[in-house]
């Protein structure tokens, strides 16, 4: 069972009023005639920009490489973190290994 809370105090109620007020507004702005004109704008605007385009076509590019190359790390600390949990999944496995696993030194 829920119970109620407490009232809405009037700066609440005030507030709510106000910005549904706000989106009645807004959305009475939305209008098919207000779509079309932004739908104008945009393509003049990809019109006015087609000069600093690049040509694709003459380009070999791969979307995706299967996680072959893995992003350049820039950050020092994400750098740092990784190398962290690199060790700490080795040690991990080491662990698991540990009594299973026998490497015998080689004689020169």
């Amino acid at each position: 069972m829920i119970e109620k809370g407490a009232e809405e105090s009037e700066h609440i109620k005030r507030a709510r009023d106000k910005l549904r007020a706000q989106m009645q507004e807004e959305e009475m702005q939305i209008t098919p005639q207000a779509l079309d004109d932004v739908c104008r704008k945009i393509y003049h605007w990809i019109q006015r920009h087609s000069s600093e385009r690049e040509n694709l076509k003459d380009k070999n590019i791969a979307l995706f490489d299967e996680n072959r190359h893995s992003a350049v790390i820039r950050s020092r600390r994400v750098g740092v973190l990784r190398t962290q949990l690199f060790h700490e999944l080795n040690a991990e496995k080491m662990r698991q290994l540990r009594g299973r696993v026998h490497v015998h030194a080689r004689k020169p």
